[in-house]
């Protein structure tokens, strides 16, 4: 799945084109949610592997943890748009009232977005599984939790503005583990 995603090294503006995999684009929401599940799982494992065998995030290990982050930042962005399609009205009144840090655009199947980073936010722990840990496994059980309690109970599916607020979160941190792995910020 191809990722391009840049920020600026001093003003931490972000750019971001994604095109996903035409077998993930007819993917439902439980089965997206499975993907982004199993993709976070294997995030985890290509990080105990290379840091067992490196003790540092080098090389194709770094490179495999780069490809398996940018997987589970598409499949995000997959979800995500299912969601905002299949409640477009609360969307679109959400969207009104709330500053997105990550806005995506989709254009004939290509994702894009741009903004910027905070620059107090880019400041990471040194560590890579504290810092997933933390930014993205944290809110993707969050995402979990808030998505069956409402699964569970349509009389809450009207209220879905905290899973796009915390949709909105978990790829904001995305673009800040990634642009730290990337530029080898972490676990040197």
């Amino acid at each position: 799945m191809p990722l391009y995603c840049d920020v600026n090294d001093t003003t931490y503006r972000f750019a971001i084109e994604a095109i996903p995999l035409t077998t993930n684009t007819g993917l439902d929401q439980y089965n997206l949610l499975k993907t982004v599940i199993s993709t976070t799982s294997q995030i985890k494992d290509q990080y105990d592997h290379t840091m067992a065998r490196y003790g540092k995030l080098i090389g194709q290990g770094r490179i495999g943890l780069l490809e398996q982050l940018d997987n589970l930042f598409i499949n995000l962005l997959l979800l995500y748009e299912n969601l905002k399609q299949s409640t477009r009205d609360q969307y679109l009144a959400f969207q009104k009232k709330f500053e997105f840090k990550v806005m995506i655009d989709n254009k004939n199947n290509k994702y894009y977005s741009s903004g910027i980073i905070s620059e107090r936010d880019v400041a990471l722990p040194n560590n890579f599984g504290q810092a997933y840990n933390e930014l993205i496994v944290g809110n993707i059980k969050r995402l979990l939790v808030r998505y069956k309690e409402v699964m569970n109970n349509p009389a809450q599916a009207e209220n879905l503005t905290d899973i796009y607020a915390i949709m909105d979160q978990v790829l904001y941190q995305f673009i800040i583990l990634r642009y730290n792995v990337l530029k080898c910020n972490i676990d040197k």
